[in-house]
């Protein structure tokens, strides 16, 4: 199982919430979409993927401006 975490960047304590895909949903496709509300005022997210709840093995580590990525691997 792989696990998210979204962070919004300057460490403010307002975390967006994931819209797609579901928490602990499991997929089983090549192309994930990961989508979450915005953030007052935020400038980027670090938008964090993880094959294990305690983010020892990150898989996916990437800034984005927007709200909305597309891993495709």
């Amino acid at each position: 199982m792989k696990y998210l975490i979204i962070l919004y960047l300057f460490f403010s304590f307002i975390y967006p919430a994931l819209i797609q895909p579901e928490p602990f949903s499991q997929l089983n496709t090549t192309h994930v979409l990961f989508e979450w509300d915005q953030a007052p005022n935020a400038i980027d997210y670090n938008l964090q993927v993880s094959s294990s709840p305690d983010f020892n093995n990150i898989l996916v580590d990437i800034f984005e401006s927007s709200t909305l990525y597309i891993e495709k691997s």
